[in-house]
């Protein structure tokens, strides 16, 4: 596997979601109670010194570290090989602060999303050039984000320990379509079924619907 020294942290590698629903919590949506555990619920793993996933963009592998300091790189993997340390591999680094320690990155329609830490700040930028379209826009009422964002269908969803789950238009504007409030608190990460948007919460599992 290619190496690229000083970047030995906690990394994971942007996930590119493969479903395209129509779910829109904007419109009016129901919360049902879950009596059985859902194979569609997050299962992280937290792995030091490895990644956590894969997708590709135009021939790119995105890796995001938040531990101790933050870095964003955008890989060539066609040419990757040994140490790639300064080469043309490395085709473009983020310059800025605030990448993601336990959420995943998202990679959606050329738009690479990550959030600040564990915060509530989420940035996005090109995934072609690395030029942000905006940096660490605060999500109001986003708290103690573990979750990963997922997308479909034109829409980003990110889910936090607050109970609150916000909804933003899937692009390079910054755009909250919709906030959802649930007495609980969210660490996995949601997950999309047909129509159907599943969150796990420490007390239930909840299914939200477009009715």
């Amino acid at each position: 596997m290619p190496a690229v020294r000083g970047y030995g942290r906690r990394a994971s590698v942007a996930v590119c979601p493969p479903v395209q629903v129509a779910l829109g919590l904007h419109h009016a949506a129901h919360a049902s109670h879950a009596s059985h555990a859902s194979h569609a619920a997050h299962a992280a793993a937290h792995a030091t010194h490895s990644a956590r996933g894969h997708a590709a963009a135009a021939g790119l592998l995105y890796f995001t570290s938040g531990f101790r300091g933050s870095a964003l790189l955008a890989i060539d993997y066609k040419k990757a090989e040994g140490d790639i340390t300064g080469s043309e591999t490395v085709v473009w680094t983020y310059e800025g602060e605030g990448t993601p320690y336990v959420p995943s990155p998202l990679l959606s329609n050329d738009v690479l999303y990550f959030l600040n830490k564990n915060k509530g700040m989420l940035s996005c930028v090109d995934a072609k050039t690395g030029s942000p379209h905006y940096t660490n826009q605060r999500l109001e009422g986003l708290q103690g984000v573990y979750a990963s964002p997922v997308a479909a269908k034109g829409r980003v969803y990110i889910a936090g320990r607050s109970g609150r789950t916000v909804v933003l238009e899937d692009g390079p504007a910054f755009k909250v379509l919709a906030e959802s409030d649930l007495d609980d608190s969210f660490t996995a990460s949601p997950a999309i079924v047909g129509s159907q948007l599943f969150l796990r919460g420490l007390k239930n599992l909840y299914c939200l619907q477009v009715q």
